[in-house]
């Protein structure tokens, strides 16, 4: 947690955040390492439609029994954090 408030600390914007909060969430949730996390939250928002749905699909296949809480921590950082996505980030073909 001090680390993470520590990068904060040192770029203080929501997108930055929205990808720490993420980030933790995919280390948590799947047991990535840290700097793995951050990079796939990095990518997921800031990619476009195509490269997300890769990472969403390698996520789902790695842990699908904790995909579901994965999908939700997603749906409340864009809704908190990132007001301009359209929408709910979903695998397009579910």
């Amino acid at each position: 947690l001090q680390s993470m408030w520590d990068r904060f600390r040192q770029s203080p914007s929501l997108f930055n955040m929205g990808i720490e909060a993420i980030g933790t969430g995919i280390q948590r949730i799947f047991g990535y390492r840290q700097d793995v996390a951050l990079a796939l939250a990095q990518r997921l928002l800031e990619q476009d439609p195509t490269v997300r749905n890769q990472i969403l699909r390698r996520l789902a296949r790695r842990a699908p029994d904790r995909f579901q809480a994965f999908a939700d921590l997603l749906d409340r950082s864009n809704q908190g954090l990132i007001a301009s996505a359209p929408g709910r980030m979903e695998i397009e073909d579910r």
